[in-house]
């Protein structure tokens, strides 16, 4: 949508060429939060996340779930 529109109003050549690529970053936050309550043993209180734009997603390549972001990369030469 970006790249087109840039094309429309005379910013981008009309040979431009781009490549992209997808990958899956994992945080190495818990999907589960931390404890809020104090010392051991279980905790019944809220848990607070500390990556809240985190999310589950499939990453094809290692056949797994992986918590963390999607990241896309685009280059030009």
């Amino acid at each position: 949508m970006v790249v087109a529109h840039s094309q429309e109003m005379g910013l981008i050549s009309e040979s431009l060429i781009i490549s992209a690529d997808g990958a899956k970053l994992p945080t190495w936050a818990s999907p589960y939060g931390q404890k809020s309550c104090p010392g051991e043993g279980k905790c019944d209180g809220l848990r607070k996340l500390l990556d809240k734009e985190a999310e589950w997603v499939w990453a094809r390549y290692r056949e797994q779930g992986v918590y963390g972001y999607t990241d896309y990369e685009f280059v030009t030469p």
